[in-house]
């Protein structure tokens, strides 16, 4: 079997019986592919969705778990698995199923190829973004399309060697840029890399019930503490590098990023949360953060690595905005 569609599904009556009849509307014999379905705790209709598409058609998996989140519902896919290739594809985003004739050409060409990368559009409420990371067809290693600039760190636009994944897996239990952990994990040792600038893939911003669009108290806390999993892992991998080019690599990913949830804690939460994250890249040495090579997130480092400033700056707006508060709302 060529490639396995891995969708995790949670609550998305709405899109996923649209997102399934596009792949098997898609250039792409029967035999050739399998849809693998895991319903992480769906409280909707996606599982009775699901096992229409069962009963329907002969080429689906559909597997069902309590809720346990997208890290580990992608687990049990891959685990299940039987294709060459698999694609994780989010069940209330859709394929561009005209990639499907190039993607079967590649991969039957030259069965060494670890990667298969696309262009993707964002669907916002009221506009589309479109990302291409190449002007045309680009080979690499996995390195070196590491450090491509703009390279995403997602999962669906991306087809993996499933052998190239080897016994890898996403961290259980995390929500959030727990795609970025998995490619660092995975890309970095593979040797062949195809970088198309095809449109594959549209990315569904217009779902107010998915992970990404939550922006609750509760959210913020799962947000924080899964980039600190993350990042944890990072540089344990940083750590156990025997290779040079590796370990240089993941350091500037980490210094990076550690400087970018300092930035979103700034935004988003309380002098606690950010003392609290700080003491702990302290610990892990990543505090004081070495700079990035990124002109903008450098430029915030004079910041972030003043730890009495960063706090200062924090305590001032949030009296600041006290104020405002109560002169708003103060009694005339």
């Amino acid at each position: 079997m060529l490639l396995s569609f891995i969708i995790p599904v949670y609550n998305c009556e709405q899109y996923l019986g649209r997102n399934l009849d596009i792949i098997y509307g898609s250039d792409l014999d029967v035999d050739d592919f399998e849809i693998v379905l895991i319903d992480d705790g769906s409280s909707d209709s996606s599982a009775i969705i699901c096992q229409w598409y069962v009963a329907e058609k002969g080429n689906v998996v559909y597997l069902s778990q309590k809720n346990q989140g997208p890290a580990t519902a992608r687990n049990t896919g891959l685990n299940s698995a039987k294709g060459e290739y698999v694609w994780f594809v989010d069940a209330d985003d859709k394929i561009e199923a005209s990639i499907i004739p190039r993607l079967k050409s590649i991969i039957t060409a030259d069965k060494k190829t670890d990667l298969v990368s696309f262009g993707y559009v964002t669907q916002y409420p009221e506009h589309t973004k479109q990302m291409t990371v190449v002007k045309e067809t680009y080979y690499c290693s996995g390195i070196e399309f590491l450090q491509l600039p703009h390279h995403g760190n997602y999962l669906w636009n991306n087809i993996y060697r499933r052998a190239a994944i080897g016994k890898v897996r996403m961290l259980d239990g995390v929500s959030h840029i727990e795609d970025a952990c998995f490619n660092f994990q995975t890309i970095i040792n593979f040797e062949r890399v195809v970088v198309l600038p095809d449109i594959g893939y549209y990315y569904n911003r217009l779902n107010v019930n998915s992970i990404s669009n939550k922006g609750c108290l509760r959210d913020r806390v799962k947000a924080n503490e899964d980039s600190f999993k993350v990042y944890k892992a990072l540089y344990q991998d940083m750590l156990n590098a025997k290779n040079g080019s590796h370990r240089a690599l993941l350091q500037k990913v980490l210094n990076f990023n550690v400087n970018a949830h300092i930035f979103t804690m700034m935004k988003f939460d309380n002098v606690r949360t950010i003392r609290k994250y700080i003491a702990q890249y302290k610990e892990m040495g990543l505090y004081p953060i070495e700079t990035t090579g990124n002109k903008k997130a450098d430029m915030f480092l004079h910041v972030a690595n003043q730890e009495w400033l960063l706090l200062l700056i924090l305590k001032t707006g949030v009296l600041l905005k006290k104020y405002i508060y109560s002169y708003k709302h103060r009694k005339i």
